[in-house]
């Protein structure tokens, strides 16, 4: 994907609700945070899969980003990309926003990205829930990323919907992910989203710059340029 104007974040505080590495401490948060399991690698280990958030945050920010997009006039078009998604970018999405930096996502983000791939982030592209419905956006054709490293976390149990799934080149298979789980991949990796015939499906997409962003100081949810 391309086009799409730079929003570097700048650095968030004790996570929670995030499943963490096998040596963080379990948090207190009740219901919230379970322990990490191994890093499952696909693709050679081009792509990695593993849990990030529990399946109560995901519930969490699905109904956050329902209700912000209700209350800013609906779902978007997504169409600052070639390639379209209707979604809900994370910095017009106030309670979404505020939920995401109270339990640290970007911090767990920033760890997860730097075990997976030995890359620091330092600076969003963009950070956007998207929303797959069977009566309107069903699929994502093939496509590449904005940004240096790609997490797509998946908000829906796999058994409210049905289909879906990311296929990547390269790979002979669909990789599902239950609720919660996190995809890590370069940027430049093409992929699709496999159309879905009954539900709806919600991913948490960052797309991520590494290394040194100039003028920005630790990684936080505040988007500004």
């Amino acid at each position: 994907m391309a086009g799409k104007k730079r929003r570097r974040v700048a650095a968030a505080q004790a996570p929670k609700a995030i499943v963490h590495d096998k040596k963080s401490r379990r948090d207190a948060t009740p219901n919230a945070i379970v322990r990490n399991k191994k890093l499952r690698y696909h693709g050679g280990g081009a792509i990695t899969q593993a849990p990030l958030l529990t399946p109560q945050a995901c519930a969490t920010i699905r109904g956050l980003a329902d209700a912000d997009a209700a209350a800013g006039g609906g779902w978007g078009s997504g169409d600052d990309y070639a390639y379209a998604t209707r979604d809900l970018e994370v910095d017009k999405a106030p309670r979404l926003k505020a939920y995401l930096a109270a339990i640290g996502f970007v911090d767990a983000l920033r760890r997860r990205v730097l075990r997976a791939h030995g890359a620091t982030i330092g600076a969003f592209e963009d950070a956007f829930v998207v929303k797959y419905e069977a009566t309107s956006q069903r699929a994502l054709t093939d496509h590449v990323d904005a940004g240096d490293v790609s997490v797509m976390v998946a908000l829906s149990d796999p058994s409210s919907y049905d289909g879906g799934g990311t296929t990547f080149g390269g790979l002979p298979r669909v990789v599902h992910c239950g609720a919660g789980d996190a995809l890590t991949f370069d940027a430049a990796l093409t992929h699709r989203g496999e159309p879905i015939v009954a539900g709806e499906r919600y991913l948490l997409v960052c797309f991520c710059r590494v290394g040194a962003a100039p003028g920005v100081g630790d990684l936080d949810l505040a988007f500004d340029l």
